[in-house]
């Protein structure tokens, strides 16, 4: 047997308030969630214009330093796409490592980004960049922006000078052409150091051919306090058929230095008795 229960007509305008205000609740809830959206939207599009606009300077600014800099010189430009979004919650709330931490995404839009740099024609390992060049102030711990300035790249630039902001394109030309002839006088010299060790080896297999020699490289510890650093030098060691054997540091003006002698013998008596008969 069911029983049926009669509401009040009071009861029943009770329910009807309740669930108006759940309906206002929930659409109050989404015109929050929809003004966030639009709020978080405009912050994205502004963030956009701002990167943009700091796109548009630095390739201005790179501009003005590849004018001034020579004909040696040449701009590179880039373009690239990169996406902004807006999300949401996570794609899995309960367990979000199941989805990578991935979110549902509300809004999205992608947006060209560009940059320029400048390239040494002569030789392309030679760049620069152009940045902003921010100063920290020890007085007020804060940084000032001073404009953009020139920072130069390359193995062959020293790292410490990687860090130096320049402003005069003379300045980068000095240096370019300081580096580019060190390299040719590194060049110049191990080919002549090349040639002085295989000078020096034909000298030897003309006076001794009879003795067998092989020329290489040595390596030389230099101590500097707790440092240690290795060089490396020519050398040469020649095998005599008696069986003393002499290895020599070549010097790039084909002077010999020794570095170190052996004799084939049993012992000291031996030895005496081979130097007693040279």
């Amino acid at each position: 047997m069911s029983t049926t229960v009669e509401l009040t007509p009071a009861e029943i305008q009770l329910i009807q308030l309740k669930r108006e205000q759940e309906a206002l609740a929930q659409k109050e809830a989404e015109l929050k969630k929809a003004a966030k959206m639009q709020e978080e939207i405009a912050q994205r599009e502004k963030h956009i214009q701002k990167l943009q606009a700091e796109d548009a300077a630095q390739v201005q600014a790179t501009t003005s330093f590849n004018m001034e800099l020579g004909l040696n010189w040449e701009m590179i430009t880039t373009e690239k796409m990169e996406t902004f979004k807006v999300t949401g919650a996570y794609l899995n709330p309960e367990d979000p490592n199941t989805c990578h931490y991935e979110r549902e995404i509300l809004w999205q839009t992608e947006a060209l980004r560009r940059s320029a740099y400048i390239r040494y024609k002569v030789d392309p390992t030679f760049k620069i960049e152009v940045k902003e060049h921010w100063v920290s102030r020890r007085n007020n711990f804060r940084s000032t922006n001073e404009g953009y300035k020139m920072f130069l790249y390359g193995p062959d630039v020293d790292y410490k000078y990687q860090s130096k902001a320049i402003i005069k394109p003379k300045t980068i030309n000095e240096k370019v052409e300081e580096i580019m002839e060190a390299k040719r006088a590194k060049v110049i010299a191990e080919a002549k150091k090349k040639s002085v060790l295989e000078t020096t080896v034909d000298k030897m297999k003309s006076l001794y051919p009879d003795a067998t020699i092989i020329s290489g490289t040595g390596y030389e510890t230099n101590r500097f306090g707790r440092r240690t650093n290795y060089t490396n030098y020519d050398q040469i060691i020649i095998d005599f058929p008696n069986g003393v054997k002499i290895t020599y540091k070549v010097y790039s003006d084909g002077s010999l230095g020794r570095k170190d002698i052996t004799f084939n013998v049993k012992d000291s008596w031996e030895l005496m008795d081979k130097i007693a008969k040279m």
